[in-house]
C-alpha cells in the first residue's frame, strides 16, 4: 500500500479475513525501513472463522507516512492451516510529523 503524507506515529490498522486457527496469527507492519509488531498471537479467538479489527493503534513508527507500507501476517504453528486476508488498510492523520494533536 502507498500513502501520500501524514504522521506515521499515529498509524492505525484495519484488517479482516478468515483462518482455520485464528489465535496463532501474528502481524507486523513495515514502513520506511522500520518493522513493528502490529498484533501478537492470541489477538483473535481460538478455532476456525473470521478475524478482524478496526483502528488498532500501531506503536513504534515515526516520521512522514508517505511511501510504501507492508503488512505481514504470519501463521505461527505451521500445521497446514489455510486462510485469506480479505482487506487491510493503514491510516494516519494529515498532520505533519511531530505536530501537536
Amino acid at each position: 500500500m502507498t500513502t501520500t503524507g501524514g504522521d506515521s506515529a499515529v498509524a492505525k490498522l484495519d484488517i479482516s479475513g478468515r483462518h482455520d486457527f485464528r489465535s496463532i496469527l501474528r502481524g507486523t507492519l513495515a514502513h520506511n525501513g522500520t518493522t513493528v509488531a502490529a498484533f501478537p498471537t492470541g489477538t483473535f479467538p481460538t478455532g476456525s472463522g473470521t478475524f478482524s479489527f478496526t483502528n488498532r493503534a500501531v506503536a513504534g513508527l515515526s516520521g512522514d507516512s508517505s511511501g510504501t507500507w507492508t503488512l505481514c501476517v504470519v501463521d505461527t504453528d505451521a500445521f497446514g492451516d489455510t486462510g485469506v486476508l480479505s482487506t487491510w488498510r493503514s491510516t494516519t492523520d494529515a498532520r505533519e510529523p511531530g505536530a501537536p494533536a
